[in-house]
C-alpha cells in the first residue's frame, strides 16, 4: 500500500484530496499544527471509510523538524503533498506569510533531499497559487511568495528527475475554503475544494508536472498578464 504524507493536513484542499487518496486504497498520514482537528479528521475517514487507513501527527511547518517527524512514522513515505497555506489582509505579518507559504516548503525539501528519505519518495505534490504569476500590490508579500515557491517547485522536477521522484506544480485559483472566507471574491470563479481536489488527483495518476486547477485559470492568467503595469498603478 503506497503511502501519502500530506502537510497541512487540516487544509480543506489537503484534506479534500487526503480523502481522494484513502478512497483509492492509499495510508494517508496528516500532519499539522493542530492536532485535535487533525483526530476529528481521522475520525471523518474512519466512519467515512470504514478503515484506519489514516494516521496524525502534529507538525508545526515553521518550527519542527521534518526528519524528526520521518522517524516518527517510521514507515517509507512514496508521496509528498505540501497544501499548508497561509493567507491575511492587511498584510500585517509578512515573515509569517513568507514562511508558510515559501520558506518552509523549501527547508523541509532541502532536508529530505541531503537525507536517505529521498530514495523512498516517487512523487512531490506542492500547491501552489495563481497569485504567483504576477505580483499585486494588494497582496504584495503573498502572491511574492507564491511566485517563489512555484519557481522552486520548477527548479525541483528538473533537479530530481534523474531519481525518477516527479514533482508536481499545482497553482490554484479562488476556492471556497476556510482561508478565502473572508474576502469578497466573484462567486463564479470560486471552485469547491472537492472539484479542485479531485482535478489534482487525476493529475497525479497522469504523473503531470505543471497545472492550473481549475484548468480556465491559464487563460484568465494569460490575458491578467499582459495588462499594462500601469495599469495597476492608477487603479485599485
Amino acid at each position: 500500500m503506497k503511502k501519502v504524507l500530506i502537510i497541512g493536513g487540516n487544509s480543506d484542499i489537503g484534506f479534500s484530496l487526503g480523502c481522494l487518496f484513502v478512497k483509492s486504497n492509499f495510508k494517508i498520514i496528516l500532519a499539522s499544527k493542530n492536532l485535535s482537528e487533525l483526530q476529528i479528521k481521522k475520525k471523518i475517514i474512519q466512519n467515512n471509510y470504514n478503515n484506519d487507513n489514516c494516521d496524525v501527527y502534529q507538525f508545526d511547518i515553521e518550527n519542527d523538524n521534518i526528519i524528526e517527524l520521518l522517524n516518527k512514522i517510521n514507515d517509507r513515505i512514496d508521496i509528498l503533498i505540501f497544501s499548508n497555506g497561509y493567507f491575511e489582509k492587511p498584510e500585517i505579518n509578512p515573515i509569517k506569510i513568507i514562511n508558510i507559504n515559501y520558506l518552509s516548503v523549501v527547508k523541509i525539501c532541502e532536508k529530505i533531499i541531503v537525507s536517505d528519505k529521498i530514495n523512498d519518495l516517487k512523487n512531490i505534490i506542492i500547491l501552489s497559487s495563481v497569485a504567483g504569476d504576477r505580483g499585486k500590490k494588494n497582496n504584495l508579500i503573498y502572491s511574492s511568495a507564491k511566485a517563489g515557491l512555484t519557481s522552486y517547485a520548477n527548479g525541483l522536477n528538473q533537479l530530481l528527475y534523474k531519481k525518477k521522484i516527479n514533482v508536481m506544480n499545482v497553482k490554484i485559483g479562488w476556492v471556497k475554503t476556510k482561508m478565502t472566507s473572508n474576502l469578497k471574491l466573484p462567486g463564479f470563479l470560486c471552485s469547491e475544494k472537492e472539484i479542485v481536489a479531485e482535478r489534482i488527483f487525476k493529475s497525479y495518476l497522469k504523473n503531470n508536472t505543471n497545472l492550473y486547477v481549475p484548468a480556465y485559470w491559464s487563460l484568465i492568467m494569460f490575458v491578467y498578464k499582459l495588462i499594462p503595469n500601469f495599469f495597476f498603478k492608477i487603479f485599485k
